[in-house]
């Protein structure tokens, strides 16, 4: 398997973000071909009375003042599509037909070793979402402490503990709240 980090680089190296946005309908305040910021309405938090996000041609990110969300290329179709860190590499690659024999196979990053990390990526997004969900139908005290537990696991997955289980459990225990 290839390095993801390398093909992720050679990816927003050749991808350009504005197509990607444009082949998504997404609606610039003015036409973004020429400018170096231009803002819209962000594609992920719903409707804007106003344009909330921005586009920024020198880095090829876009950042939305409302939900705080930052995106590349890369997360813009792993959140549209609903897919994975290596899905939306190989989803890209294969759209815009990137060559990637430059960069060799790497034996470092063979699949077991990829797949906790990835699913703790996934757990947490369902996590996320269904949080997403419950805002304002919870109490405010049963929201802040499922929030609090989620945050806790968060940061001990920051410091290299493994908190798959965690995470799992979380996930059905907001699975069966009833609201």
């Amino acid at each position: 398997m290839k390095d993801p980090i390398k093909l992720k680089e050679l990816v927003l190296e050749k991808v350009e973000l504005l197509d990607v946005m444009k082949h998504y309908n997404v609606k610039f305040a003015y036409s973004p071909d020429h400018a170096e910021e231009v803002q819209f309405s962000c594609p992920f938090h719903g409707k804007d009375n106003k344009p909330s996000a921005r586009f920024y041609r020198a880095t090829q990110s876009c950042y939305c003042w409302v939900c705080r969300r930052k995106w590349d290329a890369v997360s813009f179709i792993r959140d549209k599509e609903n897919l994975g860190f290596n899905a939306s590499i190989k989803h890209l690659i294969d759209w815009f037909k990137i060559d990637t024999s430059s960069i060799p196979d790497d034996p470092e990053f063979i699949t077991p070793k990829t797949e906790p990390v990835l699913e703790e990526a996934i757990v947490s997004r369902l996590i996320r979402n269904r949080l997403k969900e419950l805002r304002g139908k919870l109490s405010f005290e049963k929201f802040n402490a499922v929030c609090s537990a989620y945050f806790l696991i968060l940061y001990e997955m920051s410091k290299g503990i493994k908190v798959l289980d965690k995470m799992n459990l979380l996930e059905s225990k907001l699975s069966s709240l009833k609201v």
